[in-house]
């Protein structure tokens, strides 16, 4: 999955329908997901599974584009 930044916004592109799958898995358990860059233990964003709104969480900054996974 990869991070855009949209103006003011942050865009997530899902590349994958492993992506997808684990998104619609996971509206049952969870509301939002972590999001981590690669070689990162701290999450650098969260999506919602339903509407896939991103945001990043506090402190954390990118420069307009980041690919970002799941773990768990």
């Amino acid at each position: 999955m990869k991070l855009i930044r949209h103006g003011d916004s942050i865009v997530a592109i899902i590349q994958g329908n492993h992506e997808k799958q684990l998104l619609v898995a996971r509206r049952e358990q969870q509301e939002w997901v972590p999001l981590f860059l690669p070689d990162c233990i701290e999450p650098l964003a969260e999506i919602h599974c339903r509407t896939l709104h991103v945001r990043l969480y506090q402190g954390q900054h990118f420069g307009n584009e980041e690919t970002v996974e799941f773990r768990g």
